[in-house]
């Protein structure tokens, strides 16, 4: 990642002027923690670290580059095969919770989704990985 002209604040990556957004999407926080074992198979780019890894950065910044959309893109077409086949309400198993510090018991939160809803906005995340698997810009991630 080029860091000419980019501009920082207190040490934090914040953008660069000529920079555009052509497209964004946004996929739920529920639907990233529950994947989020898979999606340590990604590689990317941490620009703070300006190094290499695997997965999301979940409070910084992710540069996902053409390596990394190859991959990514087969995980979530894969997604898309699962839950098509899921009812129209999808019941994912949550984190583990407790609702108070004396809550000994705690209990996994349900995340909830609607079939098509969460489908179609997987879908439009794979066509902008697809668009990147042939360098046609990079994605990133902003954190939560």
């Amino acid at each position: 990642m080029d860091l000419e002209g980019v501009n920082w604040i207190e040490d934090c990556f914040l953008y660069k002027e000529e920079a555009t957004i052509e497209e964004c999407v946004v996929l739920s926080d529920e639907l990233i923690v529950y994947l989020l074992d898979v999606i340590h198979w990604i590689p990317v780019y941490y620009p703070a670290k300006r190094a290499e890894g695997f997965g999301i950065h979940y409070y910084g910044i992710t540069k996902i580059e053409q390596k990394g959309a190859v991959v990514a893109e087969q995980l979530f077409s894969l997604l898309i095969s699962m839950f098509s086949l899921a009812p129209e309400t999808i019941e994912l198993t949550g984190q583990f919770q407790w609702e108070n510090e004396n809550d000994t018991a705690g209990k996994y939160e349900k995340y909830v989704f609607n079939r098509d809803t969460l489908c179609l906005e997987i879908e439009s995340f794979i066509r902008l990985l697809r668009r990147v698997k042939n360098a046609e810009g990079y994605i990133l991630h902003y954190g939560i």
